[in-house]
This record gives C-alpha cells, structure tokens and sequence, in this order.
C-alpha cells in the first residue's frame, strides 16, 4: 500500500489557478440568492423609483411668510389667480403659509414659495435661492422633475453632493443666457472619456407659461456612453448623488422691477415650486438587487456576493481573500472567504492519464488541489463535482478552466489549483471529485469528500495568510505556512 499522506503541506512555490463552476444541472438556485443566473453570481441592481423624494423635507434659503404676513401679487397667467390681484404669505397661517415641505407632500395644491423682490433682494442674481432635498444615502438618480408654481427662472442650476452635503457640484444648467451666466456654450458636444459634465440647456428657462411649467433633467441624456451604463465607471460615479439641490439663481422678469414704480410689480417676481420629484435607485455597487428600510430607519442595500455595508462596498470580515470591487456585467466580483487552516480531505485516485493530486478545503466553498498531474491527453477531459452516493450519479457540475473556458484541460505538471464554489454550493453539499472524460463517461482519478468537515475562523487563520499581487495567484513558501496571494485574472464566478 502507498505511504499515509501528510496532511501538513509541503512548502513550495506553485503556480496557481482559478477555476469557475457551472451551475448544478438538477438543482435550483436558494431562494435567499437572487443576484445570480442558473446558480452563477451576475451584477444586480434595485428598482427605480419614482418617489424618492416623497416624504423628503427640503431645505429652502429663503421662505416667505416666516417674519409676518408679505403681500404677493400674481401676473397674468398665474395658477388659479386673477392677474394683478393680491394675496398675503404667512408662515403661520397653515390656509396662506408656503413652506418647503409643500414641494414634497404629492398635494397639488400645495406649493413652496420664495419672498418677493419688495421684501428680499437677494432673491435676485447675483444672489440666489437654494432648495435642497438630503436623502440620507447614495443614490443613482435616473430623472429629476421640478414643477414650478412661478414662472421657471431665468437661469437656475441642479446640484449634488456625493459627500452627505458637505460639498456640491453642477449637473445641470438651465438658463437663456447659458455663455453669459454659466460659461457653458448650449449644444457643447459630450465626447467619450469625458461624460462626466455638465451641460446647459435654455428650453425649461423661457418665461411662459407662468405656471405650471417643469423643467426635466435626466443625468445620461447625451451622454455617448449611456447604453453602456452599467460598465462605465465614469458614469455610474456621475449620477450618484446623497443630496440634490436646485438652485434658483436669476428671476425671469421683463426688466420692469427697474423701471416700474409700482409696488405690485416687485411683488410679483419671487420663486414658487409645488412639486419635486427624484426617480432614482439605491446605489449598491451591483450586488444587491433590493434596498430595504433598516432598523436605523435608513434604507439599506440587501447585499450579496458576500458584501456588507449600507451600499455593499465592503467585503464580510469572513471574506476577505479577495480585494473588493463593484459588480460589472462581465464580473460580479464576489468576496469571498478567507481561507482557514487547511483540510486535507484526501488524495485523488490514479485511473488513468497520470492524475494525481491531494484535495484541500480552505474554507466552505473554497477547495485546493496540490502536486496536481495530469497528462492532457483525453480530447474532452474536465474537473467534475458531484453529489450523489458514486462518481457516476448524475447530479454534477462542470468546472471551467483557469482561464473561464471549458475547452478540455490541459496537462499540469505538480501544479496548485484553487476553486472558489459558487454561492449556492459548500463542500458539505458535494460528494465527490472528479478528473472526468466527457467522450468516454469515465473517471480519470476521483475523490470521495469526508463528512464532517471543519474548519478553524477565518479571522484567525491557524497557518495560512493572503496577500494580494497584480500579477498572478501564487503559494508561496513561508516558513511552516502556507500564504495564497490571490488577484483575479478572468470572470469571478
């Protein structure tokens, strides 16, 4: 009989592959994963919604009403009013009072409104007017639609921040003067490479009608790149935003307010907004495909792929063998486990074509193959899982080569391999491995896993570490441990 194998590993230095596994031809996915596709990881993402800013309670600048009774005056045109007549604004009056909550409430008939040009002069450019809506977490807005009560400004400008309020940036322009006030030529080409711009557009500045009207901004209009969203990084950065603002920079007025001496025409040029509306979706970096509201009260990506956070943008603590990154439509970039100790579950048989090899775990869905043989020579030879009581039962799985490909192995010469199981497989859910010829139904070399395998917590591996290298995966020599350095080279599956 051969020699026991010694469940230490001997220390060398190996070349390393990753190999990706088909999904199990008789078994469905759990229903606990639902980013994934026949039992494979796959970016995921939330639904749009319509109404992430119901509810929202705006911030404004400058609010009428909230020293006293004002008197406003309405031009011609104004919702519901008779031209030249006059009302009164005041903050605690709830049948006269303006207040921004109005712009988010969903009732028509409810509006925010600016103080006049007779009680505030810094209603007017060179000074502005600020609303802003603070969400409390990032999001991937889709569309934004204002609906004024006023007139719409002359020029105005949306705003966001990425960074909670702490700074905001343009992301667009609305305006006649759009060269003049903003240094944005309207029509200014958007070119691959830099999408990532504002831009100015003058229709939503005209000054009829004088109620009533909306100005629509949709942050991938234009934007060359846009049916390829989900794979251009400079654009997914574009439109997330923690807080919007619409900044009303300049009245549309006929110049009458320097001219006139009556009162009633200063009366009537301020700022009005009944309805905002943000379309939009939870940013979880891919790998999430719901945003729920947490025990905080705060919505929270419902992270996969071994993710965590708020917005899925960190890895487990128990699965940091991998560095994280967000999901793309070519890479799901799954975290996955940090190995423990590893555990010899056994050495392969040798039937036929050289195989040869020891069987490692290194965690629940990692597996090791070490001083792996294998001449090469069977035109359809494939790495196999299977569960069932022998080699032969029916429910398996191919494994794609380290290259992702399912072209027939190649030979291994005393080679490491490592293979990282799908999410909905763990060594406890397979029975065996296999070194299979495809053409001639047969087992190259095979191994019936143990039951009951166990392993030591990852946070504190008894003898193995990982590094990261950008070049490859390796295994290092380390004196009495083993170190995997491990960079993906090839879809993460």
């Amino acid at each position: 009989s051969e020699a026991p194998i010694d469940t230490a590993i001997e220390m060398r230095t190996y070349s390393v592959h990753v190999l990706f596994l088909l999904p199990w031809l008789l078994s469905a996915v759990s229903g606990e994963i639902t980013c994934a596709e026949s039992g494979n990881p796959t970016a995921c993402y939330p639904p749009y919604r319509a109404d992430f800013a119901a509810g929202v309670l705006p911030e404004a600048s400058n609010t009428c009403g909230l020293a006293g009774p004002e008197r406003v005056c309405y031009p011609l045109g104004s919702r519901g009013r008779v031209a030249g007549s006059c009302d009164f604004c005041d903050a605690a009056d709830a049948s006269l009072a303006h207040l921004p909550e109005h712009i988010t409430d969903s009732e028509a008939v409810t509006y925010w409104q600016s103080q006049t040009l007779t009680f505030s002069d810094a209603v007017q450019y060179p000074s502005s007017v600020s609303v802003t809506l603070s969400f409390n977490r990032t999001l991937e807005i889709r569309e934004i639609v204002a609906t004024f009560h006023s007139s719409r400004p002359e020029s105005y400008t949306i705003l966001k921040s990425t960074d909670f309020g702490l700074t905001y940036t343009p992301f667009h322009y609305f305006s006649q003067s759009c060269n003049a006030t903003y240094g944005v030529a309207e029509g200014t080409v958007v070119e691959v490479g830099n999408e990532a711009v504002p831009l100015c557009t003058s229709e939503a500045a005209q000054l009829v009608p004088s109620s009533g009207g909306q100005a629509i901004f949709r942050p991938l209009m234009h934007r060359p790149s846009a049916a390829n969203f989900e794979s251009v990084p400079e654009l997914q950065k574009w439109v997330m935003a923690t807080d919007i603002r619409l900044r009303l920079d300049r009245l549309n007025t006929f110049g009458d307010e320097i001219l006139s001496n009556n009162p009633k025409i200063l009366d009537s040029y301020y700022y009005a907004i009944s309805n905002l509306e943000v379309d939009a979706r939870c940013s979880c970096n891919g790998h999430a495909s719901a945003c729920v509201t947490g025990p905080g009260g705060q919505l929270e990506c419902v992270c996969e792929h071994n993710t965590a956070g708020a917005d899925c943008s960190e890895c487990l603590p128990t699965h940091q063998a991998v560095p994280w990154a967000p999901a793309t439509p070519d890479d799901p970039s799954v975290c996955r486990e940090t190995p423990g100790s590893p555990v010899f579950l056994g050495s392969l048989t040798t039937n036929a074509n050289n195989v040869q090899g020891n069987v490692f775990a290194l965690g629940e869905r990692t597996l090791m193959l070490t001083e792996f043989f294998y001449d090469g020579l069977a035109p359809t030879a494939r790495f196999y899982v299977v569960r069932g009581p022998s080699v032969t039962s029916p429910d398996f799985r191919i494994l794609l080569d380290e290259t992702g490909s399912d072209a027939p192995l190649r030979e291994y010469r005393n080679e490491t391999v490592v293979l990282f199981l799908p999410l909905d497989v763990t060594v406890h859910s397979i029975d065996w491995f296999s070194v299979w010829e495809v053409a001639f139904n047969v087992s190259f070399g095979e191994l019936q896993l143990p039951d009951n395998i166990t392993f030591t917590t990852p946070e504190s591996p008894a003898n193995v570490s990982i590094q990261f290298n950008p070049v490859e995966y390796r295994v290092r020599e380390s004196a009495g441990s083993v170190t995997l350095v491990l960079e993906k080279t090839g879809r993460s599956n």
